[in-house]
C-alpha cells in the first residue's frame, strides 16, 4: 500500500503541475519538485528489491524524506503563485497518507532488524 499511495501523490503532482503554465515553465522548479515526488516511489521499490529488512528500512526512511519535501515543494509553488491551494488539496492529502503508511511500514519491520550489541568501553 506505500508504493500504490507513493505512485498516487507522485501521478497527482505530475497532473496539478502540468496543468498551470507558470509552474510547467519554471524548469528548475519543476524538476525538483517532480524529482522529489519521483523519490519516494523509487525508495520504496528499491528497498523491497533488497530483501533485508535494515536496509528496505533505510530506503523507507530515505522515501518518507522525499514525500515530505514534495509536500513542501508543493506549497512552496502556491506560495510563489504558480498553483492554486484548492488545486494542491488532492496531492498533499496523497502525500499525508503516503507518509503515514510508509511510517507504519518502517515499524513493522523493527522485530526482524537485528541490533548490533553495544561496544563495550576500551574495545575497539
Amino acid at each position: 500500500m506505500a508504493w500504490q499511495l507513493a505512485r498516487q501523490f507522485k501521478l497527482e503532482v505530475y497532473r496539478v503541475v502540468r496543468a498551470t503554465s507558470e509552474a510547467n515553465r519554471d524548469f528548475e522548479y519543476r524538476q525538483q519538485l517532480f524529482g522529489a515526488a519521483a523519490s519516494g516511489e523509487a525508495n520504496i521499490a528499491e528497498g523491497f528489491h533488497r530483501f533485508a529488512p535494515a536496509e528496505f528500512a533505510h530506503f523507507l526512511a530515505i522515501a518518507r524524506g522525499s514525500i515530505g519535501e514534495a509536500k513542501v515543494r508543493l506549497i512552496d509553488g502556491i506560495d510563489r503563485g504558480y498553483l492554486s491551494a484548492p488545486d494542491c488539496v488532492r496531492a498533499l492529502n496523497l502525500g499525508n497518507r503516503a507518509i503515514g503508511c510508509v511510517t507504519s511500514l518502517k515499524v513493522s519491520l523493527e522485530p526482524f532488524i537485528t541490533r548490533k550489541p553495544p561496544r563495550k568501553p576500551g574495545r575497539p
